[in-house]
């Protein structure tokens, strides 16, 4: 799957879940943000961004699997709120209200490796290589992607 299609399915099945997306930034808003931050989007985030950016409610709404999709304008460097060493990792989403966070590692170089992480705020665990490869996972319901640890474990909090 491309990437417009990859988030044309994560839209379907929000909508099917009854799960709304937010209203999309303005490039105004997206260009600010990567001034902001000396960063650039990666095109899959700036696609999933520009069209389904997160759900309508942002932080505290929740998908059927528990996780709550951040709108943009909630989108905040991790460094933001440990005061530590993840300048570079973009929060973007939750679990059962911040459980663990949902990180985008992003650069200026929008040619770099984007690698998708849990931050558990101890420990950060690589999740996907792409903000594609996460939604691909999210979507196909796989353990290791939507809770760090086999599918067969099942979620913890």
């Amino acid at each position: 799957m491309n990437q417009p299609s990859i988030i044309a399915h994560l839209n379907a099945a929000w909508t099917a879940d009854g799960y709304a997306h937010a209203t999309p930034p303005t490039v105004a808003d997206i260009a600010a943000f990567e001034s902001r931050y000396s960063v650039r989007l990666p095109p899959d985030f700036r696609l999933y961004i520009e069209t389904v950016n997160g759900g309508a409610l942002g932080r505290g709404s929740m998908d059927h699997q528990g996780i709550g999709f951040w709108r943009f304008d909630e989108i905040q460097s991790e460094a933001e709120k440990r005061r530590d060493d993840r300048m570079r990792f973009f929060g973007f989403a939750d679990f059962l209200l911040d459980s663990h966070i949902y990180a985008i590692e992003l650069h200026e170089d929008v040619t770099r490796p984007t690698a998708i992480v849990i931050d558990r705020g101890v420990t950060i665990l690589r999740i996907a290589d792409s903000f594609t490869g996460f939604v691909r996972g999210y979507l196909a319901g796989e353990g290791s992607v939507l809770f760090g640890q086999d599918s067969a474990s099942g979620p913890s909090a």
